[in-house]
């Protein structure tokens, strides 16, 4: 029972130190907004692939821009306040608006009121393939555990819709994406290492959204 124990510690720090490190962003993206813009992060539910799990798409994205200084409107806090404009009926239940609804002089007033600078809309998905390795737990009169290797590839893709509420125009449409590979070892017990395809592909989304709304800002 020892050594199965030391093998299990030993794989864990084997793990930890084979973790990456991701690269900060670059010095013209690093610096903070002195005038503090407000931006809404909506989910764009209209392609019918955001997928509830996906939420750590919005929340990294969140993260991410909060860390620049931005001021962040959550989804629920956007769409209550501009109500009606962006709920849905049962007719167009996966129909979201347009740019063209920022001409709307109500909805003006109403965004007006909340200060928000931009909206950015999300998409995201995460698509699962090559699932390998076979595992087995078992449990007798004397004790059980699981044993084997499993390991499964994935890819996240990842997409925002910059909308310029001032100018009401569309300021850039960008994408990410990046795979990865998720592994399950078990030794007695299960030791999982997720992939790290979701956070390399927000992380490579939030620098091409900083990029745009920097250079409008400079601009």
């Amino acid at each position: 029972m020892k050594s199965n124990l030391f093998f299990t510690l030993s794989l864990i720090m084997f793990i930890a130190g084979c973790m990456k490190q991701y690269p900060n962003l670059s010095p013209s993206v690093e610096k903070k907004v002195n005038n503090v813009s407000k931006i809404a992060i909506i989910k764009k539910t209209d392609r019918g692939i955001f997928q509830a799990k996906e939420d750590f798409f919005i929340t990294c994205l969140t993260k991410e821009l909060r860390e620049k200084n931005f001021i962040i409107i959550s989804d629920k806090e956007f769409r209550d306040h501009t109500f009606p404009f962006f709920e849905s009926d049962e007719a167009t239940v996966n129909v979201e608006p347009s740019i063209d609804i920022l001409q709307n002089k109500l909805l003006q007033k109403k965004m007006n009121a909340l200060g928000v600078d931009y909206i950015i809309w999300v998409s995201g998905r995460i698509d699962y393939s090559d699932k390998v390795g076979a595992m087995s737990c078992t449990l007798g009169l004397y004790g059980g555990g699981c044993y084997g290797y499993t390991s499964q590839k994935d890819q996240s893709n990842i997409q925002a819709e910059i909308w310029h509420v001032a100018r009401k125009k569309l300021l850039s449409y960008n994408t990410a994406a990046a795979s990865g590979k998720s592994h399950l070892f078990a030794f007695i017990l299960p030791i999982p290492i997720p992939s790290d395809s979701q956070q390399r592909s927000c992380k490579e989304l939030s620098r091409s959204v900083l990029i745009e709304i920097f250079k409008n800002l400079s601009g």
